[in-house]
């Protein structure tokens, strides 16, 4: 047997059809609109973020700095499930049960439930439009820590105390880190502004 025909099917080139196939699935398709909009928040955060102060850009500039070598991991990795060069071993497959209790669980998963997959991207979606909701409305002091909360106890399954944990944790940070150390200067939220 020659070295072409010993080729597994997931590293073979993808066809056509194939790559159509690929990327008409709904949780590639989810994928590509949570990266577009991920990519465009960088970039918006990263030109915005030029005339701030260095602790008003600090955080923007963080979440970039960590952020965007794993979206630019995260999307070859996409390129390459999408052009079916990818072995199976690096692209993220895994399979439905065992995807429970999982933080942020998206990704490409085997089995042909494209409601479940919907529905795992809808819900990651949604959450996120909360939490910018809630900053939006409240600020981030109240909505970062009630989301963690409530995202750790819907998401990850994890016990109350956990998830009271992570929220605790991230309003530490926002207090002392952020509000303390480098005096940030937060938004005014709209809810906040209408019962002054």
């Amino acid at each position: 047997m020659s070295m072409e025909e010993n080729k597994q099917p997931s590293e073979q080139p993808a066809d056509a059809a194939g790559l159509v196939r690929r990327l008409t699935r709904p949780e590639v398709l989810g994928e590509m609109v949570l990266l577009a909009i991920v990519g465009i928040m960088f970039a918006t955060m990263l030109w915005e973020s030029q005339d701030w102060t260095t602790a008003s850009a600090l955080m923007p500039r963080i979440a970039i700095g960590i952020g965007a070598p794993l979206w630019f991991i995260r999307v070859i990795g996409l390129v390459r499930y999408a052009l079916g060069t990818q072995p199976e071993r690096y692209r993220g497959v895994r399979r439905e049960e065992e995807s429970s209790g999982q933080i942020m669980d998206l990704g490409f998963y085997m089995g042909e439930d494209q409601r479940a997959a919907l529905v795992r991207f809808l819900s990651i979606t949604g959450m996120l439009l909360i939490l910018l909701a809630g900053i939006w409305l409240v600020g981030w002091h109240i909505s970062l820590p009630v989301w963690t909360f409530a995202y750790l106890l819907i998401f990850a399954k994890v016990k109350v105390w956990q998830a009271a944990l992570g929220g605790i944790f991230f309003l530490a940070v926002i207090i002392g880190v952020y509000g303390a150390l480098f005096d940030t200067l937060w938004n005014d939220p709209v809810l906040f502004r209408m019962l002054r």
